[in-house]
C-alpha cells in the first residue's frame, strides 16, 4: 500500500493534470480524429501502466512520459480514429502495427533505459516491457470496448 502511495506521488511529478490541455488543444499535437474524452481516457490508461511499471523499478522521466503519450495518441490518430482502426485492422494486426511504430518512434528512450539498467542487474528491458503493456492495455480497452474509452462501440 505504501508503494502505491509512492507510485502515485511520483506519477504526479511526471504526469500533470494540466497536460490534458496540452493534448487537447495544442497546435503542435494535432489529434483531429480523437475525441477529447477518448484522449483523456487513453492518458489515464497510460498513467495506470506507469504506476504498475514504477512498482517494477521503472521511473520514466517527465519528458519521456510526454513523448510516449504523444506517440501513442499520434499513432491512434493516424488511422483516422479509433473506430476507423477497428474497421481496418483486427486486434492482432493493430497490436503488431502499433507496437512496431511505437518501438521505432521511441527507440532512443528504449535504448536510454536499457543502458540505465544494464549495470543494475535485473531486467534490462523494463521500458520495453512497459511500452508493450501500455499498448496492450490501450488496444484491449478499444477492441474489447470495456468502457474505459468512450465511444468505441462493439463493432469491429
Amino acid at each position: 500500500m505504501l508503494n502505491k502511495f509512492w507510485a502515485k506521488l511520483w506519477l504526479m511529478s511526471v504526469s500533470k493534470k494540466k497536460d490534458v490541455d496540452f493534448f487537447w488543444s495544442s497546435e503542435s499535437v494535432s489529434l483531429p480524429h480523437l475525441l477529447g474524452d477518448q484522449i483523456i481516457a487513453i492518458l489515464k490508461i497510460i498513467d495506470n501502466e506507469l504506476i504498475t511499471s514504477f512498482g517494477f523499478g521503472l521511473k520514466i522521466t517527465r519528458i519521456h512520459v510526454l513523448k510516449e503519450k504523444i506517440v501513442i495518441l499520434k499513432i491512434l490518430n493516424s488511422f483516422g480514429g479509433i473506430m476507423a482502426m477497428k474497421k481496418q485492422l483486427s486486434f492482432e494486426e493493430a497490436s503488431s502495427v502499433v507496437l512496431e511504430s511505437a518501438y521505432k518512434m521511441l527507440e532512443n528512450e528504449n535504448r536510454f533505459y536499457f543502458e540505465k539498467f544494464k549495470n543494475e542487474g535485473g531486467t534490462k528491458t523494463r521500458y520495453n516491457c512497459h511500452l508493450q503493456a501500455v499498448i496492450s492495455s490501450v488496444l484491449l480497452s478499444i477492441y474489447n470496448a470495456d468502457g474505459r474509452i468512450p465511444f468505441v462501440g462493439s463493432q469491429k
